[in-house]
């Protein structure tokens, strides 16, 4: 069973240590569940992080998931709101709603960059797909965030490869609520 990539879960000190633009993109962090497309022969099968076949709970997903290429595909299973925000409460109690927004191809070689390059050209627009999109800038990744009352950014090392079952500090999570607590402590 193929186990994806976890993000790293650092202080906030190390967080702003270690980031810098052009080193770094910024994804915004989907609150959701996690969620691994397998597409093989037009025919696609969504799975748990922990393997659980979850494909007749998201049909809208899986009938355009069927549309793409084969391969692997890793994302984020959300609800969104009337103002396009994922609500995760939602996801709980109306999973048949759900899209995939999908940020990385694990089998494919390469930086996390041109992963996601490919990953544009292959999801269409509408429908219950959405390709993650890096942002360059830490500050215009974070204004998204404040501004629209999202949970946070996943920073990546532009040059990471995708590290199966490993939990990398290649790739950082950063909340908004610790951005806060970080602003208090420091100010």
């Amino acid at each position: 069973m193929f186990k994806p990539m976890l993000v790293g879960t650092p202080t906030e000190d190390m967080f702003f240590k270690r980031i810098s633009n052009g080193v770094w993109v910024f994804e915004l962090k989907w609150d959701g569940w996690r969620c691994l497309a397998e597409v093989w022969d037009g025919k696609a099968r969504l799975l748990t992080r922990e393997g659980k076949d979850i494909t007749g709970r998201h049909p809208n997903v899986a009938y355009d998931m069927a549309s793409l290429p084969d391969g692997l595909y890793d994302g984020e299973l959300v609800v969104l709101d009337a103002e396009g925000r994922p609500n995760f409460s939602a996801i709980q109690r109306n999973s048949r709603d759900a899209h995939l927004v999908l940020f990385d191809l694990p089998l494919m070689p390469g930086t996390v960059v041109e992963r996601n390059r490919t990953l544009q050209s292959m999801v269409p627009d509408g429908g219950w797909l959405i390709a993650s999109t890096q942002i360059p800038d830490f500050d215009a990744a974070w204004h998204i965030v404040t501004t629209y009352g999202l949970e946070g950014v996943v920073a990546k090392r532009a040059d990471s490869i995708y590290l199966p079952a490993s939990r990398s500090r290649d790739w950082l999570k950063h909340k908004q609520l610790d951005w806060r607590q970080y602003q208090q402590s420091h100010l």
